[in-house]
């Protein structure tokens, strides 16, 4: 029997998780789109990770300093 299909991960998920684990050192966008493509093999447009960090940011999930992004608390 084969085990059910399961999607990947979502590029806000795995920027949510990468913020989560850099935790008060932060992380810059850059920094996180390379996590995705070391970890998940997932080669993502240069500006999709940045664009996820200001849409989370509208959401009040995530925040930033300079640039440097961090998660809410």
């Amino acid at each position: 029997m084969n085990a059910p299909w399961r999607s990947p991960p979502t590029v806000k998920d795995l920027v949510l998780e990468r913020l989560s684990q850099a935790g008060s050192m932060g992380s810059k966008a850059a920094g996180i789109r390379e996590y995705i493509k070391r970890a998940y093999y997932i080669d993502t447009h240069e500006k999709t990770v940045g664009m996820t960090l200001y849409r989370l940011s509208q959401a009040g999930l995530v925040r930033r300093e300079g640039y440097r992004w961090f998660p809410r608390r």
